[in-house]
């Protein structure tokens, strides 16, 4: 069983925008028994990686920290101070295995909105992408489940500071593609696992898609969808989240707009 316990990662100095304020907004409406925490820690470098994906810490944007706003969402701040001197998009996806396996509950990416209540989930000990994409932006899993501890453990053998995925997706597919790695998955047959199709968590399945349905049009997503999730590291998401304020709201009549108002 996985515990109600939601993970969150930002990194301290870097404002929090307000479209990613509204993952939070959006899954407290959804979940107000849920414990919210958000891995806050201090990132000692800033390398950025070969390839054309974005992230709001190369940004010296002015406005307005969300981060301070959200706090009245009943929200807990850890300190974190392992894997510091990585960038923060690596340092999370150590934290999110860390975290889970040591605490048991759900890790989520900070670029997406939450449509629906997780609470049916909670019934598996493992929950993941099961789109073939093998997505690290929506995980649940029990605590002391091994399979995270196995995965942490083995990160080390694939980081490269030079690439955005190399301890995200790109990992999980040598570990779950066929043949996949052994252990695995002899690990995975241990517990209650749940590979959820893609439009559970990501039904923009394609990042080359999200500009055109998610910004530029209007859309009906998914009725099976219970998050969308915008691709933080997309060029055109990044574009977008800059222009994109409780002010300038109004201006917008596409997808995520519709469904931010419908929360």
């Amino acid at each position: 069983m996985i515990p109600k316990n939601a993970f969150f990662f930002w990194n301290k100095g870097t404002k929090l925008s307000y479209l990613r304020y509204q993952t939070l907004v959006t899954f407290r409406e959804l979940h107000p028994d849920w414990k919210i925490y958000i891995c806050n820690p201090t990132i000692k470098k800033f390398k950025k990686w070969l390839g054309v994906e974005k992230q709001d810490f190369l940004n010296k944007e002015k406005g307005i920290d969300y981060l301070e706003i959200a706090k009245e969402l009943d929200i807990n701040i850890i300190d974190y101070t392992k894997h510091t001197e990585k960038a923060p998009v690596h340092t999370a996806d150590f934290f999110r295995w860390d975290a889970l396996y040591n605490n048991g509950g759900w890790f989520f990416d900070l670029d997406q909105i939450f449509l629906k209540n997780f609470d049916n989930l909670c019934k598996y000990d493992f929950v993941f992408d099961g789109s073939g994409n093998y997505y690290i932006g929506v995980i649940g899993m029990a605590k002391n489940c091994k399979i995270g501890k196995f995965v942490y453990e083995n990160m080390h053998q694939v980081y490269d500071s030079d690439h955005y995925c190399c301890t995200g997706p790109w990992y999980m597919r040598t570990l779950m593609l066929p043949p996949g790695a052994p252990k695995f998955k002899l690990l995975e047959k241990q517990y209650n696992t749940f590979y959820a199709p893609a439009d559970y968590f990501y039904p923009v399945v394609s990042s080359a898609s999200v500009k055109e349905i998610l910004y530029d049009n209007k859309n009906d997503i998914s009725k099976d969808a219970y998050a969308i999730h915008w691709f933080g590291g997309h060029p055109d998401s990044q574009e977008f989240n800059k222009r994109y304020t409780s002010e300038s709201k109004s201006e917008y009549d596409n997808t995520i707009t519709k469904y931010i108002n419908r929360n």
